[in-house]
């Protein structure tokens, strides 16, 4: 699993931390600022397609949650996106929902990691600690 994340697990999983944190602020801007909405809603659809692509993870429940979080991100992304564009409120309410099921999976990917003692860091280089 250590092997898993000196590989780019790492970096894919700040990345959709990178992504959630993103989403809100997006979110609380969206009236102002859709097209800063409409890059992050893009940037899952990226992310996820990047984390399906990615070498399996060694261990099978990881992998299966690492799966499920990358194809709801997707998903979720891909709604998001055409809910922007269409002005949608309710399907862009299902988009958060799926993204936030995506998170969930994502936390299943952490807590698996905790149990074998794989330290997760989802700030980037550049994050300080809070």
């Amino acid at each position: 699993m250590i092997v898993w994340q000196m590989n780019g697990g790492r970096a894919m999983q700040q990345d959709f931390a990178a992504n959630v944190r993103a989403t809100g602020t997006a979110l609380a801007n969206s009236s102002r600022n859709p097209a800063a909405l409409l890059l992050v809603c893009d940037h899952w659809v990226v992310s996820g397609r990047r984390a399906l692509a990615v070498t399996p993870i060694p261990e099978p429940s990881a992998q299966k949650h690492w799966f499920r979080a990358a194809a709801l991100a997707v998903k979720g992304g891909a709604q998001c996106h055409q809910a922007v564009e269409k002005d949608d409120v309710s399907l862009l309410g299902r988009s958060v929902r799926t993204l936030i099921s995506a998170r969930n999976e994502l936390d299943e990917v952490r807590l698996r990691f905790r149990h074998f003692g794989v330290r997760i860091d989802h700030r980037g280089p550049s994050e300080r600690a809070r």
